[in-house]
């Protein structure tokens, strides 16, 4: 199993405790939230009670004004290779956390966010 961490930062090789927000490294279990994550840091989406992705569009076009054209980058590491870890969930959004440095497997390159939330959405 893969979990994945989203960020507007190409050049992440760890995640690393002294950048943790609230004494942890979260990492989502579900790719589409890594991707949620990373284009934008408004949180204008959720999750129906099975863990399928909702986004909500509060004004006009609101998800083309987020998402259009902006890039981002979704990092992995393989679950054998994480250590020690925490199955969480906040707000319905499967987590997982850990409180030591987290060495990066692979990174994907995403060019425009609303093209890959779109092919997602079509998958």
């Amino acid at each position: 199993m893969k979990f994945y961490h989203g960020s507007q930062n190409g050049n992440l090789k760890k995640l690393t405790m002294d950048k943790a927000n609230h004494g942890a490294i979260f990492l989502a279990e579900d790719y589409c939230f890594a991707v949620m994550y990373a284009g934008c840091s408004l949180r204008f989406w959720n999750t129906t009670k099975d863990g399928k992705l909702i986004i909500r569009e509060v004004v006009e076009n609101c998800l083309e004004i987020l998402y259009k054209n902006k890039p981002c980058y979704v990092y992995s590491v393989d679950e054998s290779k994480l250590g020690e870890y925490k199955k969480s969930e906040y707000l319905r959004r499967k987590t997982v956390e850990v409180t030591h440095d987290v060495e990066l497997d692979e990174v994907e390159y995403i060019p425009d966010v609303l093209e890959k939330i779109l092919q997602l959405e079509r998958e």
